[in-house]
C-alpha cells in the first residue's frame, strides 16, 4: 500500500461534485487521484417516535403586568386579546448515567424488541437551572446507548433481513419508551390583554415559573418554587431499522413544543405594592431563551414596572418528540489529489522524464518524490 504520510485534511463539499447535494453514485477519475477507504461512523436509519399530545389547565395563574399603566386602574376587568406565546430557557431531561447510577433518574432506559438498553448523555448539558434550594441542576437532550446493540434473531416468521425501506440490509424492530420525565427552565406564558371598559389600553401580562420545573409534577401555583405543570409523562413508540447480526449504537434526541390553546376567565387588575421586576431570564453563561411564537412581543419582557397583576386560567398543551438514529461503523471512500514534486536522479538508469509525468514517479526509477499531497474526506 502507498505511504500516505504528509496528507493534510481539506473539507469535501458534496455540491462541488454532484447535483442536488446527493452523493449517490459519486465518481472521480482515479488516474489523477489517490483513492482509499477509511472507517467511520455512519447513520444507518432514523425514526421519529410517536407520542400523544399532552394537556393541562393551570387555574388561577397569576400574570404580572409588564407594560406601564397609569395609577387608579385597580379593580378594572381584564380581557385577554391574544396569546403571544411561550418562552423558556431550555427543555430537557435530568437523566445522567455518570452522575449517580444508584439514583432512578440517573439511568435512561429504552426497550428495543423486549431488550432493555441503557443510555448516557452524548455531550454536555444544554443548560443548568436552579431548583427550589438554589442548587443548579443540569438538563440534557442528546443520548447514546451505553452498550452496542445487535439484532441476531427474529421474533416471527415475517421478520427478514430485507425488512427495511432503504437499500441497506436491515430489520425493523419495535421500540418504545415510557415514563420520560421532561423538565423546563424559567417557564413563561405571555399574553396581550386590554381593559374591558377601556379597549384602547393594551398591555402585556406574563405568567412565570422561575427555576426548574418538572412537567409531570402536580400543580401548586401557591408555591411556584415547588409546582409542576401537571402534564402526564409521555409514552413513545414506533419502528426502527437496525442492521441484522451487526453491532450498532442507538442515538436519540429529545425535544418538544408547547402551545397555549387559550387563556380564559381573566380577573380584574390587582395592585402590586412591591417594586420587584421580572427576573433576568438569561443564564449565567449567556444562553438565550426559547420562544414558541412568531411575535416580536416576546423580546422585551422587562420594560416596565409591575404595578398590577391579574389571574386567569391557562389551557396548556405539550407535544413531546423523540428522534432515534441507528449508528454503525462503515467504510467510506477518501479521495487524495496528487500534487507531487519530483527530484530526478540522472546518475541512475531510468525514466528521467518522470517530473513531466507525476504518476511516473510511482512506476519509474530513479525518482525521489517529495509529496505535497492533499486529500478530501467524503463526509457521509
Amino acid at each position: 500500500m502507498d505511504d500516505f504520510r504528509g496528507l493534510t485534511t481539506k473539507k469535501f463539499v458534496p455540491s462541488d461534485y454532484c447535483s442536488d447535494g446527493c452523493c449517490k453514485g459519486l465518481k472521480w477519475d482515479c488516474k489523477d487521484t489517490l483513492c482509499y477507504p477509511i472507517l467511520t461512523n455512519r447513520i444507518f436509519s432514523c425514526a421519529i417516535l410517536k407520542s400523544a399530545t399532552l394537556s393541562t389547565i393551570l387555574r388561577n395563574a397569576t400574570f404580572k403586568v409588564v407594560t406601564p399603566l397609569t395609577y387608579g386602574l385597580a379593580g378594572e376587568k381584564v380581557c385577554i386579546k391574544e396569546v403571544v406565546g411561550v418562552k423558556y430557557k431550555c427543555l430537557g431531561l435530568r437523566n445522567n448515567y455518570s452522575d449517580d447510577p444508584k439514583h432512578p433518574d440517573a439511568i435512561l432506559k429504552e426497550c428495543l424488541d423486549d431488550e432493555d438498553l441503557c443510555f448516557k448523555p452524548i455531550s454536555g448539558p444544554i443548560c443548568s437551572c436552579k431548583d427550589s434550594s438554589g442548587y443548579s441542576k443540569k438538563l440534557y437532550n442528546e443520548y447514546i446507548s451505553k452498550e452496542k446493540f445487535q439484532k441476531h434473531y427474529c421474533l416471527d416468521d415475517i421478520c427478514n433481513t430485507k425488512g427495511c425501506d432503504d437499500e441497506s440490509e436491515g430489520i425493523k424492530i419495535k421500540i418504545y419508551h415510557n415514563d420520560v420525565e421532561y423538565y423546563v427552565c424559567d417557564f413563561k406564558v405571555i399574553v396581550k390583554a386590554q381593559l374591558k371598559d377601556c379597549p384602547d389600553k393594551e398591555f402585556l401580562g406574563v405568567f412565570e415559573i422561575p427555576g426548574i420545573t418538572k412537567l409531570s409534577d402536580c400543580i401548586n401555583l401557591n408555591n411556584l418554587k415547588e409546582t409542576g405543570l401537571g402534564l402526564p409523562s409521555p409514552y413513545f413508540y414506533g419502528n426502527l431499522c437496525v442492521p441484522f447480526e451487526r453491532d450498532s449504537l442507538i442515538y436519540k434526541k429529545f425535544d418538544g413544543r408547547f402551545k397555549v390553546d387559550c387563556v380564559t376567565r381573566a380577573s380584574e387588575l390587582y395592585p402590586v405594592y412591591s417594586s420587584s421586576s421580572l427576573e433576568n431570564s438569561e443564564s449565567d453563561s449567556g444562553e438565550s431563551e426559547n420562544s414558541e411564537s412568531g411575535s416580536s412581543e416576546l423580546v422585551n419582557l422587562k420594560s416596565g414596572p409591575n404595578k398590577y397583576k391579574f389571574k386567569a386560567d391557562i389551557v396548556l398543551c405539550f407535544r413531546p418528540k423523540e428522534t432515534v438514529y441507528t449508528i454503525i461503523k462503515d467504510v467510506i471512500g477518501v479521495k487524495g489529489t496528487l500534487d507531487i514534486e519530483c527530484d530526478c536522479d540522472i546518475s541512475q538508469p531510468g525514466d528521467n522524464d518522470c517530473c513531466d509525468n507525476h504518476h511516473g514517479c510511482h512506476d519509474s526509477k530513479p525518482c525521489n518524490c517529495g509529496s505535497s499531497d492533499t486529500y478530501d474526506e467524503i463526509e457521509d
